[in-house]
């Protein structure tokens, strides 16, 4: 058995391809790591800040409100508008009023935003929900 140089130039260029991939990979995961820690660091602050709304009970003075405040946090999170007793998430279109509109609207927009976001990631506009 002989010595193959090319063999052994394309298996070292192989073996540092296999290297550079890693590196990217370890990358993209450090990337993650810090993500998921700042998401983690965003809740943790968001909770914070929505204990003492809850404590009071936002304003809530029935199931219904309380329903509506616990809906608002659950769908909008530390997006949502709350000061001065309003429950309003205006991030993105349709803007949703948790005090205001009734269940049924607030089902359909939240389903608009959804098929805008299907439609945003490449769906087609016939694509129902």
């Amino acid at each position: 058995m002989s010595f193959d140089q090319e063999q052994a130039d394309r298996d070292y260029d192989g073996i540092l391809y296999e290297r550079d991939q890693l590196k990217v990979e370890v990358v993209a995961l450090r990337a993650d790591v810090a993500l998921a820690t700042d998401t983690i660091k965003k809740c943790h602050a968001w909770i914070e800040e929505a204990k003492p709304l809850l404590a009071r009970g936002g304003g809530a003075e029935t199931e219904l409100e309380m329903a509506r405040l616990l809906l608002a946090l659950a769908y909008a999170g530390p997006g949502f508008y709350h000061d001065d007793g309003e429950l309003q998430d205006n991030t993105s279109q349709p803007a949703i009023d948790f005090k205001r509109d009734s269940i049924m609207d607030i089902k359909s927009k939240i389903e608009q935003r959804n098929l805008s976001k299907l439609q945003a990631m490449g769906y087609p506009e016939s694509h129902q929900l």
